[in-house]
């Protein structure tokens, strides 16, 4: 019998412990740092495998891509070593979303990473939405009623694929491999993107989020409404 094809995962949450957990749901065991935000390994990326459900998963874990005084070329770096952690590429952005935290800069920062990838990247990504420690193992969401529009905005950016995380691991492992199956198993690839005129590497966006009334002159409307 042929064996399932691997899995290779990379996790993008603006809590990193919460990744982290995630991350340790996936694999079945506790290998990633879950008990302090300012442990040191905020700013080491961190990958492990393990072999479950007859196949092997790779979960690469970033460090923290969602720091305020983070700049460009960090971010940038540490994407790319995070990347190549699961070589050839990631087949799943499990976006880990706390709906009680996630507001428009967080978005838009979530919305940068995925820029670093392929214009493909959203058609890989899965919104893990995280409600606690404690949540039943058959609660269902409906973003129509989770009462967070950038949860909406980002969840209806990767065509509404999106799982309520309960630390059941068979379920959020066949939420992420039924997305991954549509796109026939295919890798993501980290791309620089590089002004010719200096030979600089640049963001394809902002990393913050232009004010409000900014954004509100260039569009005529203010950003998640």
């Amino acid at each position: 019998m042929e064996e399932p094809p691997d899995l290779r995962l990379m996790l993008v949450g603006h809590d990193w412990v919460k990744n982290n957990k995630v991350g340790n749901t996936l694999l079945g065991k506790q290998v990633f740092e879950t008990e302090d935000q300012s442990s040191p390994m905020k700013s080491h990326n961190a990958v492990s495998t393990g072999y479950v459900h007859y196949k092997y998963i790779t979960v690469a874990s970033p460090a923290d891509l969602f720091a305020s005084d983070l700049s460009e070329s960090t971010l940038r770096q540490r994407v790319k070593e995070c990347t190549s952690l699961c070589h050839p590429g990631p087949q799943a952005l499990v976006l880990v979303v706390d709906t009680s935290e996630f507001g428009e800069q967080q978005r838009w920062r979530m919305e940068c990473i995925m820029d670093f990838f392929s214009d493909q990247a959203q058609n890989h990504a899965i919104v893990f939405i995280n409600k606690g420690d404690i949540v039943p193992e058959d609660m269902v969401v409906d973003i129509r009623n989770c009462k967070n529009k950038d949860t909406e905005m980002i969840i209806h950016s990767c065509g509404e694929s999106h799982h309520m995380y309960t630390r059941c691991q068979n379920k959020a492992l066949k939420a992420i491999e039924e997305m991954v199956s549509k796109n026939d198993y295919s890798a993501l690839s980290y791309e620089d993107f590089q002004d010719a005129r200096t030979d600089s590497y640049y963001c394809p966006r902002p990393l913050h989020s232009p004010p409000r009334s900014s954004m509100a002159a260039v569009t005529g409307k203010l950003p998640g409404l």
